[in-house]
């Protein structure tokens, strides 16, 4: 559940990181009012290759206005344009130098103060979360819970169908592929990755926000 292959170099696992995280954050700067799907996919492509991605362990995802509400596996709006006063998630998962990274934000365009709260909700509860990973170390499953409760004290629902994995040397499949929400051990720094989706049923909009624990 918590090996790693051969090939497996946590300096080179760490830059990964580094580089999956500096690519949204530039790809987001980038993505302004008019922006569709596909425009917004080439942003993305571009700022992984510029640092050196040589491919995908899963699909780059971007989710704009509506869509922020949908999981993983369903089919984006091609027609949705970012609007003026509007947010939307990037998701990705690259590979450099054959390790994965696997990282994941919302963001706002305009002046929408109750966007800009539920963008940072996602954020809050992962880094609430993890911190009770870090002060007690207790199970995915038990971390599930903390962030359904953090979620509700908000006003928020969390959606569990996004639910953190396994990440390392690609493919981290070989060593698990079981859901962090399912794990009942004690998740290890470095190798697991922890997903917050949220649904405001006022709005009717989504944020997202995924990291590996550290």
């Amino acid at each position: 559940m918590h090996s790693v292959g051969e090939k497996f170099n946590l300096d080179t696992y760490i830059k990964t990181r580094q580089l999956t995280r500096e690519a949204v954050e530039s790809a987001a700067l980038l993505i302004v009012p008019g922006t569709n799907q596909a425009e917004g996919q080439k942003i993305i492509k571009t700022e992984l290759e510029k640092r050196g991605m040589t491919e995908r362990w899963h699909p780059t995802k971007l989710r704009i206005g509506p869509d922020t509400l949908k999981t993983f596996s369903q089919k984006a709006d091609q027609l949705i344009r970012l609007q003026e006063n509007d947010l939307f998630f990037i998701d990705v998962g690259p590979i450099f130098e054959q390790h994965e990274g696997d990282y994941g934000q919302t963001y706002t365009v305009g002046s929408n103060s109750q966007f800009e709260e539920l963008a940072a909700a996602a954020r809050d509860i992962f880094i609430e979360v993890q911190g009770h990973w870090r002060a007690a170390g207790i199970s995915g499953i038990e971390l599930y819970k903390i962030a359904a409760h953090e979620a509700a004290k908000r006003g928020l629902e969390l959606n569990t169908k996004m639910d953190g994995h396994r990440l390392g040397d690609f493919p981290h499949g070989l060593f698990h592929k079981g859901s962090l929400i399912d794990c009942s051990e004690t998740p290890i720094q470095n190798v697991w990755v922890l997903e917050i989706l949220l649904k405001d049923p006022k709005q009717n909009l989504g944020s997202f926000f995924e990291d590996i624990l550290i």
